[in-house]
């Protein structure tokens, strides 16, 4: 049961049965994150915050988002996505709210995951280790190791190439002339 299209209108679900055979060709299912990722190259990162926050979905497919939407959520968030959606992708969606229960939010789909690295985590005999040498400490954050690791070895750890060394064999300031000045 629908209660409002963007823009508006009032609308009501369609039998699965009375559909149309394109449609049911184009019925190919789209992610939040997909959706999330139009919004990032759109960088409108307050519909981003409010998708990742609000959007609970219930249908996810091309041209088609069925969505709950979480306390909090702003009236205009079903409108300003079909807006963002028809501009990144040339066609027209239709972005209602519906009555029936929808699936996580990124935000809570990305907080039941740092949860469970958080268990994980503290399972480990090092981390049970640690937490017991230090009473009252608990783990604050967790990153991946590829997020804190450089992208390669920095260019000043690069060793010389053998044309551009130089080869000092004795004291510089020995020399009679260290410039090559006289003749």
């Amino acid at each position: 049961p629908l209660r409002a299209v963007a823009g508006g209108a009032v609308a009501a679900a369609a039998p699965r049965a009375e559909r149309a055979p394109a449609a049911q060709a184009e019925a190919v299912v789209v992610s939040l994150e997909d959706i999330a990722a139009m919004v990032v190259g759109e960088r409108d990162i307050k519909l981003l915050d409010e998708i990742e926050r609000f959007l609970s979905p219930v249908t996810l497919r091309v041209g088609l988002i069925e969505f709950t939407p979480r306390p909090g959520a702003p009236a205009d968030l079903a409108g300003r996505l079909a807006q963002m959606l028809h501009r990144v992708t040339g066609r027209r969606w239709s972005v209602a709210v519906s009555d029936a229960a929808g699936g996580q939010t990124l935000a809570e789909r990305r907080a039941e995951e740092e949860a469970g690295m958080m268990a994980e985590a503290a399972r480990h005999p090092l981390v049970m280790a640690a937490l017991a040498a230090f009473p009252g400490a608990k783990i604050g954050a967790m990153r991946p190791l590829s997020a804190l690791a450089p992208a390669g070895e920095p260019d000043y750890l690069a060793p010389v190439p053998e044309d551009d060394a130089v080869d000092i064999d004795g004291d510089i300031l020995d020399a009679d002339d260290p410039f090559g000045e006289e003749g």
